[in-house]
């Protein structure tokens, strides 16, 4: 019977495993994983959003980006919008905008707080305060009082 030695049991760089079989499975989902993401932006983009930030899910979005964009309110008599760039416009048909629309700023107080101040004639109403939240597709804001406006996202 051979005696074992050292040699016996140790690989030789020309026996060693292919080292991409220990890294292909995680390669793989790697290489996977990004492919999907990348296909997801692609899509929305192809879909004419402006911005990477509107290809991510909305639960990945910040507040300030998920804000960015219309919203009808729940009679559907009022259209919101908000711009990138600070402007906000309201449109409707009812008593409040005399049929036409309003426009004015906005700015984040905080994180979960917005100021919005409007021009012209309904300058009078000063600036308005309220507590931004989102649920799936809905935009509500709560004023200081306790009043809740609701509105959906308007899909273009």
């Amino acid at each position: 019977m051979k005696d074992l030695v050292q040699s016996d049991w140790e690989y030789t760089e020309s026996q060693a495993p292919p080292r991409w079989r220990n890294v292909f499975p995680l390669g793989f989902i790697c290489g996977l994983l990004v492919g999907v993401i990348a296909t997801g932006i692609a899509w929305s983009l192809v879909e004419g959003r402006s911005s990477l930030s509107r290809a991510l899910p909305s639960s990945l979005q910040s507040p300030k980006d998920r804000l960015v964009g219309k919203w009808t309110s729940e009679n559907g008599k009022c259209i919101e919008e908000y711009l990138k760039d600070g402007t906000c416009i309201f449109t409707g048909n009812t008593e409040s905008f005399l049929g036409g629309s309003a426009s004015g700023r906005y700015r984040w107080i905080d994180e979960t707080r917005i100021a919005v101040t409007l021009s012209g004639l309904f300058a009078i109403a000063g600036t308005q305060v309220g507590t931004v939240a989102f649920q799936d597709d809905q935009l509500i804001i709560t004023s200081p009082e306790g009043n809740r406006s609701t509105s959906r996202r308007v899909r273009e």
